[in-house]
């Protein structure tokens, strides 16, 4: 079974992105995506679990604050996910705070290049789900349109 995750001040994150015009509500959703596949795909969960809270606090922080689009979008690259009793922090790393004002950012391209295989990972694992779906639709004579 996969947990069910509480996303604090996920409003709050998402009104961030919506008012900085450098981030805006799509990338704010790609960057939740990414950080929802990493929850679930690198086991972030003790398995008695079935309720676990993410605090993204310093998501939010960093979001109202970031003046480069690029920036922003390499901030899952740039966090760590810290346990602590009950709930996990989304911490972003202090050095990347220091580019929150840098409207003319560039990541290290072995940064770029783990963000890239990430989503194209994430991509292939659409595309194969879809595909043994409808495998298994054939196979029972479902009609698939």
């Amino acid at each position: 079974y996969q947990p069910t995750y509480v996303f604090e001040f996920l409003p709050a994150y998402l009104a961030s992105a919506r008012t900085n015009r450098n981030v805006g509500l799509y990338r704010a959703l790609v960057v939740l995506v990414e950080l929802i596949d990493t929850l679930t795909g690198d086991g972030y969960y003790d398995k008695g679990m079935r309720v676990i809270t993410v605090n993204l606090q310093d998501l939010v922080d960093f979001t109202q604050k970031v003046e480069s689009s690029g920036a922003f979008m390499a901030v899952h690259v740039h966090s760590s996910i810290v346990a602590r009793q009950n709930r996990l922090d989304f911490i972003v790393s202090a050095k990347h705070k220091q580019y929150t004002t840098h409207q003319n950012w560039s990541d290290d391209p072995t940064h770029e290049m783990r963000a890239l295989m990430r989503r194209m990972h994430r991509r292939v694992h659409i595309v194969n789900r879809e595909l043994e779906e409808l495998a298994y639709s054939r196979t029972c004579g479902l009609r698939v349109d």
